[in-house]
Order: structure tokens, then sequence, then C-alpha cells
């Protein structure tokens, strides 16, 4: 009998492997046990296991509902969603339930679950839901009789961007930054970066454009597509998520010419093609912003901080907030908004410098 402990948010508990023989496939069983307050509360749980053999082991881990119930999830959403899924219970779900018997999980330790990933990440309310489907799945299959995520109370959400959002640049940081990567990049390299900053779009909508998205009669470019993860970090196109994604943006003249001077560099109808006449992966134009940033040493910025330096600037520039949220294709307006009153708030704080500096 090999009983451990282990440490968590500070407290000892105890935890085992028993060994349960084999299945009629000849198939070896094991399944684990943990979250045992004392060491005795494990042997004796791991004595009843012992004694009433396979016969009468009931008892289902929370992994392995999740591996059947996955199996139809998959088959109702897209590749990326479900990656992204995968994803969350990877990291979140299974290191803290994955090897409970799911009839021994409680609502009181979910709900502590879900306070405990309130702070720590914004998708708890996702979490949850996760947690619950597969409980629905497995009362359906008569794998258990209790849904216990059924009355979790989800915490306040904070509708907030995280700090390295809020760093954009300025207009002299942005024409420095633009201005190096012109003449220290590859012309594809460039115009992904002033495509971005010029207009606001993501990176994944840029990525997945193509030739007959560039209107040139009239200096536009059409987003009706993005491009995204997929299974086995493959790269998808798909459709926006929302009705506000589908958009057509103006882009000035300057930005088109260096469009279209990209389109007669090469003949392939993606718009930002790699060298294999493929899709670029959707972590490379971060390499190439670093690049530039690195080189020159400029203020570092992510690249969605590009974004929000054309929506800054934008608001800057007097425009309003319907006109700022439609540009940028925020289906949310409070989005648009948070990022409005962190400029206003910004220019405030110059507005009282400048007093200040004038009265020195």
């Amino acid at each position: 009998m090999k009983i451990t402990s282990y440490k968590k948010d500070g407290k000892t508990y105890y935890k085992f492997n028993i060994y349960l023989g084999r299945d009629e496939f000849g198939k070896e069983i094991r399944t684990n046990r943990q979250g045992f307050v004392t060491k005795k509360d494990a042997q004796i749980e791991y004595l009843r296991l012992k004694e009433n053999g396979l016969d009468k082991l009931t008892d289902v881990d929370f992994d392995n509902i999740f591996s059947d119930w996955v199996k139809s999830y998959k088959l109702t959403v897209k590749p990326s969603t479900y990656e992204r899924m995968l994803g969350m219970y990877r990291n979140h779900i299974q290191p803290e339930f994955g090897n409970m018997v799911a009839d021994k999980i409680t609502t009181s330790m979910i709900q502590k679950f879900v306070n405990d990933k309130s702070k720590e990440q914004t998708k708890f309310g996702e979490l949850l839901s996760v947690i619950r489907r597969v409980y629905n799945y497995a009362i359906v299959n008569k794998k258990t009789v209790n849904n216990p995520a059924l009355g979790i109370i989800l915490p306040r959400k904070e509708s907030k961007l995280e700090d390295d959002e809020f760093l954009f640049y300025e207009v002299e940081e942005l024409k420095e930054f633009l201005n190096h990567a012109e003449t220290s990049l590859p012309l594809h390299q460039f115009a992904f970066l002033r495509l971005m900053a010029y207009t606001g779009m993501r990176r994944g909508e840029v990525l997945a454009l193509t030739r007959t998205d560039v209107l040139i009669d009239t200096s536009q470019v059409r987003i009706n597509k993005t491009l995204s993860r997929g299974i086995g970090n493959g790269k998808i196109v798909n459709d926006p998520k929302t009705f506000q994604g589908r958009r057509i943006v103006d882009i000035d003249r300057e930005t088109l010419q260096v469009l279209i001077k990209l389109m007669e560099s090469h003949g392939n109808e993606i718009l930002f093609p790699n060298n294999k006449g493929n899709y670029f992966e959707l972590s490379t134009p971060i390499k190439w912003m670093d690049a530039v940033i690195e080189k020159h040493g400029l203020k570092r910025i992510t690249l969605h901080g590009l974004r929000h330096t054309h929506c800054s600037l934008l608001f800057a520039a007097g425009a309003s907030v319907k006109e700022v949220q439609h540009q940028l294709g925020h289906t949310d307006i409070k989005t648009t908004l948070n990022i409005y009153a962190h400029v206003t708030k910004n220019q405030k704080l110059e507005t009282v410098n400048k007093f200040v500096k004038l009265m020195e």
C-alpha cells in the first residue's frame, strides 16, 4: 500500500494509485484517488477498493468521463474552438479534478475552484461550463446521478484590459517604428505591420486576407474571414465569430500603394503567403515586430498593442466611440469604451502636467 502526500494551497493531502486487476481483454486496470485530508482516510478508501475488486467497482474518474464526452463535443464545434477548450481543460480543470472520482467531487469543491480561477484568469465561466457539460453527459449515460456544478455562484467578472494591452505608441513613436520597419524588414513584413497600425485589424484577419479583399478602386480592405489555429497546431480560415467582425475599412493611399506593391511581388492568391505559398503561423508576425523593437531600442509593445495604438489615435483625432467600434470590429461596445476611458485618462494627466510646467 503506497500512499503519498502532496501540497496544495499550503495544505497537506494524501493520494494513492491502486492496481485492480485486468479487464476481459487483459488490459491492466488502475485508478487514482486524491484529496484525502488524513492518511487514515486514504488507507480506508484503498482497502475498500482492494476488497471490492473489479465486480463492485462503479467509481469513474472525471477524466474518463471527459474523454468520452469530448469525442461528441468535437463534432459540434470548429477545430479552433475544440483546441482552445482542450487547452483549458488540460491547463486548469484536469490538474484539479481529472484523477478524482466524479461522484466524490462536491459543489463546494467546484465553487472554490471557480472562485480561485476568477482571480487569475477571465475565462472562469467557460471552465464551469465545461464541467457542467461533462456532468450532464455523465447523467444521461448513467455514469452518475448528480451534477455538482449546478448552483455555482459566478464571481463578478471584471471588465478590464491587461496592463500590457494598454501599452501603445503615440504618433511620433508610431512614425519612428514604421520608418524603421520599412528600412529594416522585407516588404511583406513591413506591409503587415503598417496595415495593422493603419486599420487596427486583428493579426488573424490580416493573415487571412486574399488579393480580392484589397478593393483598389475604393481604397478599402474587406474583412470577412480570420486565420485561427486548427487541430494539432494546424491553421484554418474561419468566418468571423460575430456579425461585427465582417466589415469594410478604409485605408489611406500610401498604405494601398504598399499593398499593391506587395501583390506585384508575388502571384499568390493569399495576400501574405509564406515561402511555401501558404499562410504564416499566427505567432510569426510577433517575431517581425520584436525584431524592429530590439534592433532600434524602441518602446516595447505587443503586436496587439498596434491595434490599440490605432484605436487610441482615432480617439485622439476626434473619432466617435461608434466609429471606432466599427473600425475595430468590437462586438461589445464596452471593450471600445474601456480603451476610450484609458486614453482620455492619459490625456487629462497630460493636461495637468502641461499646466504644472507652465507654472514652474
